[in-house]
């Protein structure tokens, strides 16, 4: 029996290209789209669709999503997992780094969401899972207008359970604490970068991104009956 479509969003790196890697090793055809595909296209893995796409971007999007159906069936498994962390104090942030991350964060997830959703209730079947993060649920340091954007991401979370479960719908969502990924290459702020790097060397390091793919992997098999809403991991050293 053939496996469903899966659709992963910022999949060129960290958590994003080893769930792209997990899951198409597993047999899933994978969506798999990113600004940049280099990463994800050198894998060379049979049953992977790279495509160089903007979250952000709605049409371009929906575009694909439309194109990549057509050939390989419906999706049953969106990852938005897309996303930007310009950590920093917001005194010294400029509006326009607010906005990137917003748009990216929130705004990048709902376009993601709003291709699979109608489809998923129509056929009564599908889990959308969400990329959150620890600092959705707490306030740290340099963490205001990320930590608020995986706020949102949490709340829109449980609230498209409560929405869509009446459907055979599934909503989850994987907050996770430090993990080993590129996230942080963009911030500016030289202070909140070093703090973070401190904090890192203490617990002694970030989860491999391999753990948040094999935990989506396990959370996705399990019987459709059955929805891991709400799962946190983080390195035992680090601090809620």
């Amino acid at each position: 029996m053939s496996k469903s479509l899966v659709f992963i969003t910022g999949a060129n790196s960290g958590v994003g290209l080893e769930t792209a890697r997990v899951f198409a090793t597993a047999g899933y055809p994978v969506l798999a789209i990113s600004r940049d595909i280099s990463k994800i296209e050198s894998l060379n893995l049979p049953n992977l669709i790279c495509k160089s796409v903007d979250v952000r971007n709605e049409r371009s999007v929906s575009e694909v999503v439309a194109e990549t159906q057509k050939q390989h069936g419906p999706i049953d498994l969106l990852f938005a997992n897309a996303g930007i962390a310009l950590l920093g104090n917001p005194v010294d942030q400029e509006p326009n780094q607010w906005k990137e991350i917003i748009d990216t964060n929130v705004m990048g997830v709902l376009n993601c969401v709003n291709c699979v959703l109608k489809d998923m209730v129509k056929k009564q079947s599908g889990t959308i899972a969400f990329m959150g993060s620890v600092s959705g649920n707490r306030n740290y340091k340099d963490h205001a207008i990320y930590g608020a954007t995986k706020a949102f991401v949490s709340s829109f979370a449980e609230s498209l359970h409560n929405s869509v479960n009446q459907f055979g719908v599934r909503s989850l969502i994987i907050n996770a604490g430090i993990v080993e990924t590129n996230l942080l290459d963009r911030i500016k702020d030289k202070r909140a970068l070093k703090s973070y790097a401190t904090g890192k060397k203490w617990i002694g390091g970030g989860l491999e991104p391999k753990v948040i793919a094999d935990l989506l992997l396990s959370s996705y098999e399990m019987p459709k009956t059955i929805n891991l809403h709400e799962l946190t991991v983080l390195p035992t050293k680090q601090n809620l």
